[in-house]
């Protein structure tokens, strides 16, 4: 063979040897991070009783509630901070070799075979073992709702895999011929079918739920009530969620405060975070018809997959939804139109994307955090790929400025408003205080375990880093950076998964693995062969692997929009204004005026009672639903003692030590009033 015939054959096949190094880089790097994470459990043993010890000489719960992970902690920030360093290396490493840039096409899809052959086997045995911690088989139950775990294997396949020859084939006459129609048409589902059921499943009936799913619902709410009747967050109020009830304030004092228009503005930021994903995939995929695919994949594994099959009460959690989507979705946005915006428009969107990065810091740091980083990130890795190397250091010099600049801005509007409210600076150390016990503590925590269904999107993370990190991506687009947010992103937010570690909590965290399986199925699409012969090219084949878990959540989401559009519109005409909440809302109405401030003793239903009559709670600290140290315990105790506030007593609340509390209000307060069953007391001072 001639020079000129093996240059050809090396250009012709040059994405096979790319994915060939990709490959190698993948394979080494596991294997690193497994030796890393084996001499950390080999090495370090820490003293956990000691950790134990001190938790439980503050908290009121027992010691067998906490379960102190220091080494899987440090395998994780080990494992995070190594990667991408690791991957880099490796994929310039790899890329030194020459034999590695020019394979033959036969040896490099022989490779390939061979190890997505190995990723199968390893799919099949992820799927057959048990759960750790549930009794139903690992597809079972994270498949249970979809088509593959409702069709035999082989023919949920057959369906997809004829769904992604189609969509190769095919996705160019639709978006030529009826791209408009398709737009048009994947937007009245995604309005209708989606946004508008998640805001009507979200409007809260609080007479038709029960006090455990009431429970979730009240610890974020109850921050809310107690800002709106003037308390100060990081002074006299502490919530470990983060400060949103601080932006959400205006909202509330224009709309008024109750539980349905609390639920309402929940269920608007979750529909906004959606939209903002989908617009985010319009503006990125080419395909009208992958960005819809990957947008009901997206909707189902990070929301409805847990709410799945539907219940009779519906399965409020607003504490990640939308507190913890809002404000990445929303960014992600942003960052997608900083980078395709012309240069005259990008300063104007610079500080706009750093203003919201910055708020969501403060709006909830465990997601904040990870999001102003990831949008740093990506900004610096756009600033690198799209700069002249001239420019570089300046425009990172800009984007850095831009972000820390307007994060102390925000925060300087806290700390003023605080200050103006209160008389006090915010101490914002307290801001942390619930994330730094529970983390270090392992409060209701469970250990991870090495095989288990989070591979996948770990896996997904470390292959979008080998992607960034080719020599290729020099000349990268603004896609491409989205790409960089996504890993970041992915990774950070990753870490509420390896704290706590239920099973459940794995798909509300994975969706930037999802969304970058929908890039990558975009990219492999790109420039695809449309003749049948160029199906079983390497590059279809990698095409399908994504498409396969894209298509069957989107399946799995169609087929029950219906279904979840029906149960909004119940639960939002499931008024019951008959009710015992109702009840006792009019008790409390009748005996203490608007405004007004009271001691209410009512685990889970407390800030829903708060917010019948707008009251100010004078106890400093954290609600009953939130209460864990003994400080906080104690608190109640001598506000009980001082004897200045009525106290209201629900007799169903679920109280630690009942038999002491129902003492002390005797020794020091006397029942003036009681609801007609006798369950909601009224106590006031008894004259001295």
């Amino acid at each position: 063979m001639s020079l000129s015939d093996r240059v050809i054959q090396t250009e012709s096949n040059s994405f096979g040897n790319r994915i060939v190094r990709g490959m190698c880089t993948l394979a080494v790097s596991v294997a690193i991070l497994y030796f890393i994470n084996a001499l950390i459990l080999y090495f370090y043993h820490p003293n956990t009783n000691e950790i134990l010890q001190q938790v439980v000489a503050q908290t009121i719960f027992p010691a067998t509630w906490f379960r102190p992970e220091p080494v899987e902690r440090l395998q994780f920030l080990a494992s995070v901070v190594s990667m991408p360093f690791l991957v880099f290396f490796l994929s310039r490493f790899f890329a030194q070799f020459s034999w590695l840039k020019a394979l033959s096409k036969k040896v490099t899809v022989i490779i390939a075979a061979i190890t997505l052959g190995l990723f199968v086997v390893y799919l099949l045995l992820l799927f057959k073992r048990s759960l750790v911690y549930l009794t139903h088989k690992t597809a079972i139950f994270y498949f249970r709702n979809t088509v593959f775990g409702h069709l035999n294997i082989v023919l949920s396949l057959v369906l997809f895999c004829t769904m992604g020859i189609l969509f190769l084939n095919y996705a160019r006459l639709v978006d030529s011929i009826a791209r408009k129609l398709v737009s048009e048409l994947s937007m009245a589902v995604v309005v209708l079918g989606i946004l508008v059921a998640n805001v009507m499943y979200s409007i809260l009936n609080v007479g038709s739920q029960r006090s455990g799913i009431l429970m979730e619902t009240n610890a974020v709410f109850y921050s809310v009530t107690q800002v709106f009747a003037g308390k100060s967050l990081l002074v006299n109020l502490n919530a470990q969620y983060g400060l949103y009830a601080w932006f959400l304030n205006p909202v509330f004092k224009i709309i008024g405060l109750s539980a349905v228009h609390f639920s309402l503005v929940m269920g608007g930021l979750s529909a906004l975070s959606f939209l903002f994903i989908y617009l985010t995939l319009r503006k990125v995929f080419r395909s009208p018809v992958l960005a819809f695919i990957t947008f009901l994949s997206v909707v189902f594994w990070q929301y409805w997959q847990t709410r799945l099959p539907l219940r009779v009460t519906p399965a409020f959690f607003y504490q990640y939804t939308p507190l913890r989507l809002f404000f990445p979705a929303l960014c992600m946005y942003l960052f997608v139109v900083y980078t395709k915006s012309s240069q005259s428009l990008r300063p104007y969107l610079l500080a706009l994307l750093a203003l919201f990065c910055a708020a969501a810091v403060l709006w909830n740091p465990d997601s904040g955090i990870v999001v102003f980083g990831a949008a740093f990130a990506g900004l610096v890795y756009f600033s690198v790929v799209e700069s002249p190397s001239g420019f570089k250091l300046r425009k990172i010099l800009v984007v850095g400025a831009a972000m820390f600049g307007v994060l102390l801005l925000v925060v300087g509007c806290f700390l003023l408003s605080t200050k103006l409210n209160s008389g006090h600076w915010p101490e914002f150390a307290k801001a942390f205080t619930y994330q730094q016990i529970f983390y270090q503590s392992g409060f209701f925590m469970l250990p991870m375990k090495a095989f288990h269904f989070w591979n996948l999107p770990v896996l997904v993370y470390i292959i979008a880093a080998i992607y960034l990190s080719a020599p290729s991506r020099l000349h990268a687009s603004g896609n491409t950076s989205l790409a960089m947010y996504l890993v970041v992103l992915g990774c950070g937010l990753f870490a509420y998964f390896q704290g706590r570690s239920w099973d459940l909590t794995i798909t509300v965290v994975m969706y930037p693995a999802i969304l970058l399986l929908g890039f990558f199925c975009d990219l492999l699409s790109e420039d695809f062969s449309t003749d049948f012969k160029g199906m079983v090219s390497l590059r279809s084949i990698l095409f399908l692997f994504p498409f396969l878990f894209l298509a069957d959540g989107a399946c799995a989401m169609m087929g029950k929009i219906v279904p979840v559009l029906r149960y909004g519109l119940a639960n939002v005409k499931n008024s019951e204004n008959n009710n015992i909440y109702q009840r006792n809302s009019d008790f409390l109405l009748k005996n203490i005026r608007l405004g007004d401030t009271v001691l209410i003793i009512s685990r889970n239903y407390e800030s829903f009672y708060y917010a019948v009559g707008l009251y100010y709670n004078p106890v400093r600290g954290a609600g009953s639903t939130e209460l864990f140290f003994k400080s906080d315990v104690s608190r109640i105790g001598e506000m009980i003692t001082t004897a200045k506030y009525p106290v209201v007593y629900d007799r169903a609340h679920e109280w630690s030590n009942k038999d002491s509390l129902i003492n002390l209000l005797g020794q020091y307060e006397e029942t003036i009033a009681e609801n007609e069953d006798h369950t909601l007391l009224l106590y006031r001072p008894k004259k001295k």
